[in-house]
């Protein structure tokens, strides 16, 4: 399934042993892994409630994307000139398949311009939504905005 952060704590007993700097920084890219997942799982939980379909699945594929680099870029930091000379070459693989991934799959700056659009359109809503309450709130009225109207009781 590829390289991925856990699999770098090998790498630093064999290539860097004792090195707490980039213990600490493989811990890092575990703990982001673990946040990529739950935003899955809550992806998935909205698809099977049927809620709106969110920007969760841009956002995570761009987290992916440029968390599989750095998990990679660290792996190459951590073995060295053995990442880059065939010593390793699951890890040389790992580096360059990641970087082709992120420009086969859309870059991140055209996931980030997604997201960034679905987020200014939710922040209009949001901007709507709560001019609408403070209208209804000064004329007294609980309706959501001035067209629609109640029958007469």
């Amino acid at each position: 399934d590829g390289l991925t952060a856990a699999d770098l704590l090998p790498l630093v007993e064999r290539y860097t042993p004792g090195d707490a700097g980039l213990r600490r920084a493989v811990g890092l890219l575990v703990a982001e892994a673990s946040a990529m997942s739950l935003l899955n799982v809550r992806a998935v939980e909205r698809a099977v409630i049927g809620a709106a379909q969110s920007v969760e699945g841009n956002i995570s594929k761009l987290l992916s994307a440029e968390h599989a680099q750095r998990v990679s870029e660290l792996g190459i930091r951590i073995a060295g000139v053995s990442g880059v000379t065939g010593a390793d070459p699951g890890l040389t693989f790992e580096y360059l398949f990641h970087r082709a991934l992120t420009i086969a799959g859309g870059t991140s700056e055209v996931s980030r311009n997604v997201i960034a659009g679905a987020v200014m359109i939710s922040d209009r809503i949001w901007v709507r939504a709560s001019a609408r309450a403070a209208a209804s709130a000064s004329t007294g009225s609980d309706l959501p905005c001035r067209c629609l109207t109640r029958a007469a009781p």
